[in-house]
């Protein structure tokens, strides 16, 4: 990504565009932060079954409960979680 910016720095590094210049020069040139699921598989998987977004589906298309879906996500949540214990040092 680098090159992009490199080819056409008078838009991405444009000072009249300080907004898109910060961005660019904290996406493209500093250092990055991999995601929290890449130290947690858990997590990782919640995230990829979009557990709470079929919670949300649940209540918005399927008549359930906010309650009642709610409820469903964590308790996938934790079925998930406990395949993946923590150990204790």
């Amino acid at each position: 990504m680098p090159s992009i910016v490199k080819d056409d720095p008078g838009f991405w590094l444009d000072p009249k565009n300080e907004p898109l210049q910060a961005y660019t020069k904290q996406g493209v040139f500093g250092p990055t932060i991999p995601p929290y699921e890449v130290f947690n598989p858990a997590r990782a998987q919640v995230s990829t079954e979009h557990v709470f977004s079929v919670a949300m589906i649940d209540v918005m298309n399927n008549g359930m409960t906010p309650q009642a879906a709610i409820d469903k996500a964590f308790k996938r949540t934790e079925e998930i979680f406990a395949k993946y214990p923590i150990a204790q040092s």
